[in-house]
């Protein structure tokens, strides 16, 4: 779907419609499915990027959130049996966790970009070493917006 094209027009002015319609708390939703279904009939093929982008960061951010979530529970039920040296160990142990979540995501993330970006030059490059030019076209572009 093209941003110049006449049905783009008419997807907009449906999706600012629902948006104002919608009562405030649910307009994310909104926003989330007129996103899909753009990313959807704009580029079939490079849909499941960018729904693996969205599914990973929003469990990977559930999951950090979670970390923190569970030290501040411990720490609330612990609270006199645990010294100031502890407390500093346990925040240090949640950082590292938290951190080793986030870069998970992060390297998940920039692969499917960098597979993206790059997927189709390495292929007809080895391609072309091998004698076989031509032969092979991934057809992939990057979705808008993924990086």
């Amino acid at each position: 779907m093209a941003f110049t094209s006449f049905s783009f027009l008419e997807f907009l002015v449906i999706t600012v419609f629902l948006y104002f319609v919608i009562p405030q708390k649910y307009r994310w939703y909104v926003l989330l499915a007129a996103s899909y279904a753009f990313y959807l009939l704009s580029s079939p093929k490079t849909f499941i990027f960018v729904l693996i982008t969205t599914v990973t960061t929003y469990y990977g951010a559930r999951k950090i959130g979670e970390k923190d979530a569970e030290l501040k529970k411990y720490l609330a039920e612990n609270k006199e049996s645990i010294d100031r040296a502890t407390k500093i160990v346990l925040k240090a142990e949640t950082q590292k966790k938290k951190k080793r979540v986030l870069l998970l995501i992060v390297l998940l993330n920039f692969g499917i970009l960098a597979f993206l970006k790059y997927f189709r030059f390495y292929i007809s490059d080895i391609a072309s070493m091998m004698g076989v030019e031509g032969v092979f076209s991934a057809g992939l572009l990057i979705p808008l917006g993924i990086s």
